[in-house]
């Protein structure tokens, strides 16, 4: 039988190898001339070294730590002074953990604590209490944020149910099977038909109930009001939220204290106090083109979707692949070939070492030893966290022998 000590002679062995492997891809990395080849290890330490950190004799297990969310940002527009909106904070006992200016003279706020979010937002909302000498240095302040990660309610979509069903009826059915509702709403379209809007309820309603722990229980439910049903979750949509105040993007009309402006002409009032003829033509609010605010078409609008696209990512595989192989040739990777000639000799990995390529090698041969020295790193990992467990076993069991070996004795 394996003794205490000889898993710790193996788990060192193995982690030599494992060493000289990551070094072999180094060294490998600098003759290519490139970032990137094999996917990377996560750094990892040996069950000896958690030992002999430990206090006591006892391995240091890391403990997790919750960390609670912060509240999100507030962007502040109209700020004339800088200097008085600081004294205003400071007046308010506020102390934000980062302020920034941006290039639209909008100043935004990031707070440490929620109790910090209700403050400010009621400060802001409130700033009409301030003197009028404070208010005229200050300026007109309006801002938009978002809801708290607290606040924000658990969202699910029930189908199956007719249009006509009680709200009141579906939330106290609800409520009885143990969830907190807080909105019910029937979702509806509307059609356009000889120039006259037609509302058409759907058998879907969207359900907002407190978060709690027993929110995945809304999936089990099969039947509500005498009726099969289906409980899904709320589809991601790939547009971004406008909001129906200001006609701006990226937030909603919940949270947002600016000025309005009209979907329709652009101006300071919303679409229901719009006194424009309909002969006249539509006027954007973000772009000033001749198209309604809220035309997914509008050069604003493909702007920040195209900003929200993250680059693709292309990989060290994917460059050699894209690369000629006569371009391994060229006299740039010269440099790189005499900086490694300094470097020590690696221990072989037996059974097959791993070779080198030269440049004028092929490309699908340099391939080749890439996944096969992926693979040998990968098995290396495997059995390097096997024989980590396996030496925690027996620590933690107190006996430096298995109970065979003990019995022997």
């Amino acid at each position: 039988m394996t003794t205490l000590e000889e898993l710790h002679h193996l788990l060192t062995e193995v982690q030599k190898e494992l060493q000289a492997v990551r070094e072999e891809n180094t060294l490998l990395k600098q003759k290519l001339g490139i970032r990137q080849i094999l996917t990377p290890v996560r750094p990892s330490t040996t069950a000896m070294d958690d030992v002999q950190n430990g206090e006591n004799g006892t391995s240091a297990v890391p403990v997790p730590v919750k960390t609670e969310k912060k509240p999100p940002p507030f962007f502040i527009t109209g700020v004339k002074s800088v200097q008085v909106f600081n004294n205003f904070l400071s007046h308010m006992k506020i102390v934000p953990s980062e302020m920034k200016a941006l290039a639209n003279s909008d100043l935004k706020i990031l707070l440490n604590t929620s109790d910090d979010y209700r403050k400010l937002r009621k400060a802001l909302d409130d700033v009409t209490s301030l003197p009028d000498s404070d208010k005229k240095e200050l300026g007109s302040i309006q801002f938009h944020t978002f809801r708290l990660p607290e606040d924000k309610p658990f969202t699910v979509f029930i189908r199956g149910l007719h249009h006509s069903t009680d709200l009141k009826a579906l939330s106290d059915e609800l409520t009885a099977l143990g969830h907190h509702v807080i909105n019910i709403i029937n979702v509806h379209i509307k059609k356009k038909v000889d120039n006259k809007s037609i509302i058409t309820k759907l058998p879907l309603f969207k359900v907002e109930v407190k978060t709690c722990e027993n929110n995945r229980h809304l999936f089990d439910i099969k039947n509500l009001g005498y009726c099969q049903i289906s409980v899904e979750m709320p589809k991601k949509s790939p547009s971004l939220p406008q909001c129906t105040r200001c006609q701006d993007y990226g937030h909603t009309k919940n949270y947002c204290t600016k000025s309005p402006k009209c979907v329709e002409c652009s101006e300071r009032h919303s679409i229901k106090d719009c006194k424009s003829p309909k002969t006249t033509p539509p006027k954007c609010a973000n772009c000033k083109d001749e198209h309604t605010a809220n035309y997914k078409g509008c050069s604003y609008y493909q702007s920040k979707i195209s900003a929200m696209k993250p680059a693709p990512k292309v990989t060290a595989v994917d460059r050699i692949k894209d690369t000629p192989p006569s371009s391994l040739n060229k006299s740039s990777h010269q440099s790189s070939y005499s900086s490694v000639a300094a470097v020590k000799p690696l221990p072989k990995l037996a059974p097959t070492p791993v070779s080198v390529p030269k440049p004028a090698d092929n490309t699908n041969q340099l391939l080749e030893i890439l996944q096969r020295m992926e693979s040998s790193q990968k098995t290396l990992l495997e059995k390097f966290t096997g024989l980590e467990q396996r030496v925690l076993d027996l620590e933690n069991s107190g006996n430096s022998l298995p109970r065979k070996a003990r019995k022997k004795q």
